[in-house]
Order: structure tokens, then sequence, then C-alpha cells
């Protein structure tokens, strides 16, 4: 990591788009604009966007369910997704309600 102007490598600061080139100062940053735009830009185009899970439902009791280890469905148990006992909390409480009937069909 250096400046890419003087390749200094005191306190340098990174570009805050691509976050791939540093500068030693904002005088260094707006100097090499003109060169670095069209990398940052590429740069940005090549990172991989972020992946967003749907948001989940809230549940409307926040009371924790406890369980033994056993009595909880296998299915849920093995699930890949759930890596803490407050998913596997959520996914229970879900797991047993029933579902909404629509009346005004």
């Amino acid at each position: 990591r250096k400046c890419a102007v003087c390749s200094s490598c005191d306190h340098l600061l990174r570009c805050s788009r691509c976050k791939s080139v540093f500068y030693c100062s904002k005088e260094h940053q707006m100097e090499h604009w003109a060169t670095h735009k069209t990398e940052c830009i590429t740069l940005l185009k090549k990172r991989p966007l972020p992946v967003h899970e749907p948001p989940a439902k809230i549940p409307r009791v926040s009371v924790p369910v406890v369980a033994s280890f056993e009595a909880i469905p296998e299915n849920i148990r093995t699930h890949p997704n759930l890596s803490t006992l407050t998913e596997l909390t959520i996914s229970l409480e879900y797991e047993n309600e029933s579902p909404e009937i629509d009346l005004a069909a």
C-alpha cells in the first residue's frame, strides 16, 4: 500500500469509491483523479454486489422457545442457514403457526 502519486506509505487515504487506490493527501487524490477516474469505474463494475437476504418476519412473541434438541424437526435442525439459537427459535415459532385463511375469496 502506497500513494498512487508519490509512493509514500505515510498516512494513507483510500479512494472512497473503489477502495482500491491509496493517496497520502487529498491533493494527490485530486491530482490523480483524471487518470484514476476510468479505472475507478471499471473496478466498481468488477466488484461483486453484496447478497442481501430478504428481511425475516418479526416474531409476534419475543419469549424464547425452549425445546430439547431431539424435539426439533430434522429439517429445521440441519438447515444450513440456521447458525444460532435465535434463528432456530424464530424458525420454530413460525413452523408451528397456522396458515392464514383469506375470507374475502
